[in-house]
């Protein structure tokens, strides 16, 4: 069982990385340069010059093996680049129990669990998603 206390502190660590990723994301609240990158951030926790540098840095750690494909999610995670709304490549190793739903016309359908999950956060300080 869950205390109280821990609880309470989850919720509002929720709360807090909602607000800041939609001040960021909706340029809400007074904008200010970034100590880092020199960019405009309007989030105390989320700038997405720092994160768009930190993503272009690892462009070179993947590949879907499909030139058009990586450029296309490059492009992406330049423009957008904010924790959950940052398109990535999931190589088919970070999945498990794949399983075949159905066939059809023009593909093959199936599920599976990602080991990873998509990003959530990021930690400036470390670099870290």
């Amino acid at each position: 069982m869950v205390s109280q206390k821990l609880f309470k502190t989850f919720c509002k660590e929720k709360f807090i990385n909602r607000f800041e990723l939609n001040n960021a994301r909706d340029k809400n609240g007074k904008p200010k340069e970034c100590n880092k990158c020199k960019l405009t951030r309007y989030s105390d926790r989320f700038c997405e010059g720092c994160i768009s540098l930190q993503l272009q840095s690892l462009f070179t750690t993947w590949t879907s093996e499909n030139t058009i494909i990586d450029d296309f999610i490059q492009q992406c995670q330049m423009k957008s680049s904010l924790p959950t709304y940052i398109l990535e490549w999931i190589p088919f190793e970070q999945f498990e129990k794949v399983t075949k739903l159905t066939e059809g016309g023009f593909s093959t359908i199936y599920t599976a669990e990602w080991t990873r999950g998509y990003i959530i956060d990021y930690d400036e300080n470390k670099k870290e998603f």
